[in-house]
């Protein structure tokens, strides 16, 4: 659904990667309940990243999207699990040719819980066929507690799971799996009708491994492992009925891995075998600003420092980088049911990907003092008007720079 939308191009039909607005899939912003998701994507493109029976709502942000986020220059892909209904129990349960899932939820005494699973069977079903094709099936899973602890006080416990596992022998046996975890904990707390905070606590992982094996029992195996830590703070606070300003900081620690190892003749000492762990600290203020009736602007700013270490550069081997991010945002409305609105904004991004395309071979790491980080700026001019309850129409023209790709 979302490789349709305006502006967003797929590589191919069988690919999962989101190509917004000329960039490519490692410059989108992809977060599941605020935390980061990296290359999230079952084989081939077939399936969605995602179990959609397990997500309560999808917003993608194609450019100029606000100062609370950053890291990536192209869009933010922001990915809510469900909830879980609170009034009664309910599942369900599917059931087609190459993959079975199922879904519950419902309440509890102080809240409401959600549970999701998916697996595909195609080896299953080959090897009760006797049909010699590759080994090849992923599983994946959402799960989300809710504990409303008073009325001003709500936490939720959420995680993510999923693994694709690919393996085939052609004289060669190979074997590839990939995947991502994620595990997040949000506070949300009301101070007073005008002030409130969520406080996130989350780690993400992702991991892939590449292993071949010849006929003379020589092997080779390459691997790529990202940790990721992050803590967040978003504070909304809506001193009048014309301000409302947001405001907040991030801190992120990364520890990434890269590895190849081998039983043939090579000299293990000129082999990669990369740590690089960096952290990435955010701080950002926004106002939304109601000028009078038809005027409202969105000044901001993004301040980020960016500190990695790299063995592997000795003459270079730690990078610093300050960034400012400003933001602004003004609309103009035209009448009730329209309006017209110019967005600008500045991003960074720290962590770039080996691979432009959307293969889980790609290969992630935080930039060195051997690169500048990629920055692009966003320019955005849209008009948007409902021209009936259920139908609306929404134009944007853009123009994006890139650097120090």
């Amino acid at each position: 659904a979302l490789q349709v939308l305006p502006g967003v191009s797929a590589m191919s039909d069988f690919s999962s990667g989101l190509y917004v607005r000329g960039g490519s899939p490692d410059q989108n912003l992809i977060l599941l309940d605020e935390t980061d998701v990296y290359n999230p994507s079952h084989f081939g493109g077939i399936f969605s990243t995602f179990n959609t029976d397990a997500i309560e709502n999808v917003e993608l942000m194609k450019g100029g999207f606000p100062a609370k986020y950053g890291g990536r220059l192209s869009s933010v892909l922001d990915v809510t699990n469900l909830d879980g209904n609170r009034k009664y129990h309910q599942g369900v349960a599917r059931l087609s040719l190459v993959s079975a899932s199922s879904t519950l939820q419902g309440p509890w005494a102080k809240g409401s819980y959600m549970v999701s699973f998916r697996r595909t069977y195609i080896d299953l079903l080959a090897k009760l066929a006797n049909i010699d094709i590759p080994d090849y099936y992923f599983y994946d899973g959402h799960a989300k507690l809710t504990w409303d602890m008073s009325e001003k006080d709500k936490i939720t416990t959420s995680c993510y799971f999923g693994q694709d596992n690919l393996s085939m022998d052609f004289g060669m046996k190979m074997s590839l799996d990939w995947g991502n975890e994620t595990i997040t904990s949000q506070w949300v707390h009301i101070f007073n009708p005008q002030l409130f905070s969520r406080f996130v606590l989350s780690r993400s992982h992702f991991d892939f491994n590449f292993k071949l094996l010849a006929e003379s029992d020589q092997e080779f195996m390459q691997g790529n492992d990202i940790i990721d830590y992050t803590i967040k703070n978003l504070f909304s606070y809506m001193p009048s009925d014309v301000h409302n300003i947001d405001f907040g900081y991030e801190l992120k620690y990364l520890d990434v891995n890269f590895f190849v190892e081998t039983t043939t003749d090579f000299d293990p000492n000129q082999l990669p075998d990369i740590e690089v762990p960096s952290i990435i600290s955010s701080v950002y203020i926004q106002d939304s600003w109601k000028l009078n009736d038809y005027w409202t602007i969105q000044p901001g700013i993004r301040l980020a420092y960016a500190r990695a270490t790299s063995d592997y550069l000795p003459d270079k081997p730690t990078a610093d980088y300050f960034r400012a991010s400003p933001r602004f945002s003004i609309r103009r409305k035209l009448n009730n049911l329209s309006n017209i609105y110019f967005n600008y904004g500045r991003y960074y991004q720290f962590l770039t990907s080996m691979d432009a395309g959307d293969s889980p071979m790609g290969l992630w790491f935080p930039i060195d003092e051997s690169v500048e980080p990629g920055s692009s700026d966003h320019y955005i001019l849209g008009y948007k008007t409902q021209v009936a309850e259920d139908f609306a129409l929404d134009i944007e023209g853009f123009y994006k720079t890139y650097d120090n790709l």
